[in-house]
């Protein structure tokens, strides 16, 4: 658009018949009704347009042209606001200051975009590190709550407290249990801002036995007021009553032990 603009391209208002401007091939603006005399505004080698506005004799009269947004207006159509003249400028000059502010909060006011991807290195290191350490607890805590764990009727049995109430990261930590101790049933459970969440992770083996995931963790979270479900070997729920997330654990181990006729 800025090359149309700098070319000084000559802009013609014509004024003819409908079918003849439709003949040198005029693009009618979509949804927009016109008569039988139609206006003409022809760029001179760029574009021909069906318009009743009012329009510049040159293109070099725009000045500049931005794209201040873009969005979807309605469905398979796609919405642009401009700005062009001494409106686009200004705003060149508020986005230039903007980008030196935000430099400036990185370290470097001048070199805003090298201060950006400095800042993006430094996150990715820090969120390595944190994955890291994240991975070495979760390993840590894996083997000291399997260590905790007892076993009933041949089957390895854990039924404990999680850290917060997310469903996947205690799913995660059941299945490293598991894994540790190889045939087992594994029940864990936390709390976070008011939520509990449970979820139990049961091998092949203690399904065999007679063992549901699903049934242990829907009976337990009958306690803390939620409910939930799943398979066999996987299953998780949710509550509405952490104070009671010990009684609900409880209740998981009595129906495991149930399970297993002890």
């Amino acid at each position: 658009m800025n090359d149309w603009i700098k070319a000084s391209r000559p802009v013609r208002a014509l004024q003819m018949g409908r079918t003849e401007a439709e003949a040198l091939g005029a693009i009618a603006l979509f949804g927009e009704k016109y008569g039988d005399w139609v206006r003409v505004i022809e760029v001179d080698e760029v574009s021909r347009e069906l318009c009743g506005g009012t329009h510049v004799a040159n293109t070099a009269e725009v000045g500049i042209f931005a794209i201040a947004s873009e969005g979807s207006s309605a469905a398979n159509v796609r919405r642009i606001e401009a700005l062009t003249g001494p409106a686009a400028i200004d705003w060149f000059r508020d986005r230039s200051a903007a980008l030196e502010r935000a430099g400036a909060l990185l370290g470097s006011a001048r070199d805003p975009l090298g201060a950006a991807r400095r800042a993006a290195e430094r996150l990715a290191a820090l969120e390595r590190v944190k994955a890291e350490l994240d991975a070495r607890q979760a390993r840590e805590q894996a083997e000291r709550l399997g260590d905790e764990g007892e076993e009933i009727a041949g089957l390895r049995i854990v039924v404990s407290h999680g850290q917060g109430a997310d469903q996947g990261a205690l799913l995660d930590l059941a299945d490293r249990i598991k894994a540790r101790l190889g045939d087992a049933a594994v029940v864990l459970g936390g709390t976070e801002d008011g939520k509990v969440a449970l979820v139990a992770s049961f091998t092949d083996s203690a399904v065999e036995r007679g063992l549901s995931a699903a049934d242990v963790v829907r009976e337990a979270a009958a306690v803390v007021g939620g409910g939930g479900g799943g398979r066999d070997t996987v299953a998780q729920a949710g509550g509405r009553d952490p104070s009671r997330l010990d009684e609900a654990l409880q209740v998981a181990r009595e129906a495991i032990k149930r399970g297993l006729g002890a």
